[in-house]
């Protein structure tokens, strides 16, 4: 596996993660699909925030 995917798999596993616990402490009535739903949310916000990181000076 290249990096890239290594790493999708990572943040996907580590959104899916705190998702849960986060559904489940905060509101313990949520549906598997909304938690699945705010792990997608975070893991979308790790690659946006990635970006921003990295992004060169001036683009």
């Amino acid at each position: 596996m290249n990096r890239g995917v290594t790493i999708f798999f990572v943040r996907a596993v580590v959104g899916l993660v705190f998702a849960v616990l986060l559904t489940r402490f905060f509101h313990p009535e949520m549906t598997g699909a909304a938690t699945v739903g705010l792990a997608v949310i975070m893991v979308g916000l790790a690659y946006l925030f990635d970006y921003l990181r990295n992004r060169k000076p001036g683009e």
